[in-house]
């Protein structure tokens, strides 16, 4: 029996006003421009938290006699405890509020580095139980800020989320660069306290500020979303995959590039600090692009593809591989980091984006608890290959070596591509049905 007039008119309607959202002019509003500055500011700042120790902390605590392994566990613990923490963040934002948590958690981190300041007058035994006190709870702050961070763009930015989120992760990436330069200069100036306090007084002033320009939440009842209901939908598990992989590659590199450099080529210390640096220069443009053509032009999961190919060749030429018997250059070295730069900008923008759009497409509402679980679930996936990747970098290095270590990581990303290109062609495959099923209703008589 076919569909009444009246349900065809609602499918007719529903299609006018899709194509009138399309339309919209994607500018951004006073509203919007307040919002977007305040969470550059945030961003820039607590990534110069997490970062900013980490020219001279290592240093101070052997000056203690504490182990590597130990104080390198302090860095670790960080990245654990925003994995644990995000989802839970992201699941209940509405209960716990968007703006208590974003400012909760700018207050919290900006007071912990502060703290962390005083930590060198302490006794070995204090200064390690302190360090790993101060480092959970900074770490809970930044977990409530990061999530908070990413629900903000992706509810209030949702007609410019490609720029907005590429401008956002570019200050954190900027902060994470910028953090221990800052912080190196200033503790050879000041001492073991001088970069916490500026760095954590910055933070702070920027917190009291947010308290002030940062809007109310609307009111609205909470609605608790199953974060089992969105691991279900496969593309999702494969961004989540996607944002481990990559952060994955960049503790690789972190932990065992510089060993690399210095055994391989005779380059000076600033040179390899130039070198590590190559991957961040390049991923800023490669998100801006990606994220216009992710959002606009290109499939998402396409450009995750595109990105996971760009890795896989990059890492295979990077030490380079045994078996191609390639004696490694300083040139080649800089190529594959700017593949692989180029690759980690399209892989992060392409699956956040597609994120999002397959939550709604699967019947999640477009509010704020989504964009909160899924903000949490993204910030948890990078926070664990952060943790992951440099502890798993040391056993590959002990084991096989940077070269054959490298294989880990062009695997890794070679499974990238494959679940993409599934996912891409599985979503066409989808669409192309209910294009059809509507393409029918169309043409049924009024």
């Amino acid at each position: 029996m076919p569909p009444s007039p009246e349900n065809i008119i609602d499918v007719n309607n529903i299609l006018n006003d899709s194509n009138e959202i399309s339309l919209k002019k994607s500018r951004f509003t006073p509203h919007q421009w307040k919002l977007f500055i305040i969470l550059i500011f945030v961003n820039l700042c607590s990534a110069m938290c997490y970062s900013i120790q980490a020219p001279f902390y290592p240093k101070e605590a052997e000056k203690k006699g504490v182990t590597s392994s130990v104080y390198g566990m302090v860095f670790g613990v960080f990245e654990f405890v925003v994995f644990v923490l995000c989802p839970i963040y992201g699941k209940y934002i509405r209960q716990i509020g968007l703006k208590f948590m974003l400012n909760a958690g700018n207050f919290v981190m900006a007071t912990c580095c502060i703290l962390f300041g005083f930590l060198d007058n302490a006794s070995k035994t204090s200064f390690i139980v302190l360090s790993f006190i101060v480092r959970i709870v900074e770490a809970m702050g930044q977990a409530g800020s990061m999530t908070a961070s990413y629900a903000i763009v992706s509810s209030e930015f949702s007609d410019n989320l490609a720029f907005a989120l590429t401008a956002i992760e570019t200050a954190f990436g900027v902060g994470v660069f910028l953090g221990p330069s800052v912080g190196g200069l200033l503790f050879e100036f000041g001492g073991f306290l001088l970069p916490f306090a500026v760095n954590g007084g910055a933070l702070m002033i920027t917190a009291i500020v947010t308290v002030f320009l940062l809007p109310e939440n609307e009111n609205a009842n909470p609605k608790s979303l199953s974060l089992l209901k969105l691991l279900r939908i496969p593309s999702i598990v494969v961004c989540y995959y996607t944002v481990f992989a990559l952060t994955f590659s960049i503790g690789y590199t972190t932990v065992l590039l510089e060993r690399f450099l210095k055994s391989k080529f005779d380059i000076s210390t600033a040179i390899v600090g130039l070198v590590f640096i190559v991957p961040g220069v390049i991923y800023v443009p490669s998100t801006f692009v990606s994220g216009i053509l992710a959002d606009k032009y290109v499939h998402p999961m396409i450009i995750c593809a595109a990105g996971g190919a760009l890795i896989s060749i990059a890492f295979l030429f990077l030490g380079p591989a045994s078996f191609f018997h390639i004696k490694p250059t300083l040139w080649l070295v800089i190529v594959c980091l700017v593949l692989h730069g180029f690759g980690l900008g399209a892989e992060y923008i392409a699956a956040f984006i597609n994120c999002n759009k397959e939550a709604i497409r699967h019947g999640f509402p477009e509010n704020i608890e989504t964009y909160g679980l899924i903000s949490g679930l993204w910030a948890s996936g990078w926070a664990l290959g952060s943790f992951i990747g440099p502890i798993a970098a040391g056993f590959i290095g002990e084991a096989d070596g940077f070269q054959n270590g490298t294989l880990v990581i062009c695997g890794q990303h070679i499974l990238v591509v494959i679940f993409s290109l599934i996912c891409f062609w599985y979503q066409k495959k989808n669409l192309t049905e209910k294009e059809e099923l509507i393409e029918l209703l169309e043409e049924l008589p009024n």
